[in-house]
């Protein structure tokens, strides 16, 4: 008995390793907007975060968006250039707050949009960019 029960143990902390990184991607997907005005964030911007591309939205900007993977909690952007892939620091959810670690130790923190407009509708052309632009205004001005 203890043997099948210890077996079970092993068994579950394997699919439990085996299913983190999985688990954190989904965890980290989803639409953001900075948490508070806080040093790095200088402007209001949203981000959603699909597979494996992070969508932005900004006033001078509009959209944009880079290609990204991660290796346990260590995020990489694709730089478009012959650089490829370069390391930019951790992304982790805790608490419902994404937090982004810089190589160089600066932190930006992001809390989940739970409304009904978000940038992923607009990337998703499920609305429009005016409809979207119009909600992400008036969140910028509440922030």
């Amino acid at each position: 008995m203890k043997k099948y029960l210890l077996f079970l143990y092993v068994g579950i902390l394997s699919f439990h390793s085996c299913q983190s990184q999985k688990n954190n991607l989904r965890t980290i997907e989803g639409n953001w907007h900075p948490l508070s005005q806080q040093e790095g964030a200088d402007q209001y911007i949203e981000i959603f975060i699909k597979k494996d591309t992070i969508y932005f939205y900004s006033t001078p900007l509009g959209l944009y968006w880079v290609n990204f993977k991660m290796n346990e909690n260590k995020y990489f952007i694709d730089d478009r250039t012959e650089m490829g892939w370069v390391e930019k620091g951790f992304m982790f959810v805790e608490n419902d707050t994404l937090n982004f670690k810089a190589i160089d130790g600066s932190p930006l923190q992001f809390i989940r949009i739970n409304e009904s407009t978000t940038l992923e509708n607009f990337v998703t052309q499920t609305t429009t960019e005016d409809v979207y632009r119009n909600v992400f205004l008036r969140r910028a001005q509440n922030w």
